[in-house]
């Protein structure tokens, strides 16, 4: 399956509210990586069909998935990179930036927040 990027616009209230909404899609790009890393495991490597590789995760915890992908395919998942285990976030932030120089006649620097 190709790779998807997950991309959002949002605008949140406050810092806190932002804060909670970051952790809560972490935890879940968390839960949903490590199934998929089992899924893709047992189909690609463990000869699984699709839907034989979801029955065998169908109600499995953490502890669970983790167990099944050592003990089967040799992959700790404690070591796969961060970045996949809980994803990627960019953040804009505004910076003062000088939009034009001063004029040789002795005219201010035009500054902009970007």
């Amino acid at each position: 399956a190709t790779p998807m990027f997950d991309g959002r616009a949002v605008c949140y209230p406050s810092d806190t509210a932002l804060r909670d909404y970051l952790a809560w899609r972490q935890t879940d790009t968390h839960i949903n990586n490590q199934y998929n890393t089992c899924f893709w495991a047992l189909v690609q490597q463990g000869g699984c069909s699709p839907a034989a590789a979801q029955e065998a995760l169908k109600g499995t915890d953490a502890a669970a998935k983790n167990e099944l992908l050592y003990s089967r395919f040799g992959i700790n998942y404690n070591e796969l990179p961060e970045q996949f285990k809980k994803g990627s976030v960019v953040l804009r932030q505004r910076q003062d930036v000088v939009a034009k120089e001063a004029g040789a006649d002795g005219g201010a620097p035009v500054v902009r927040s970007r």
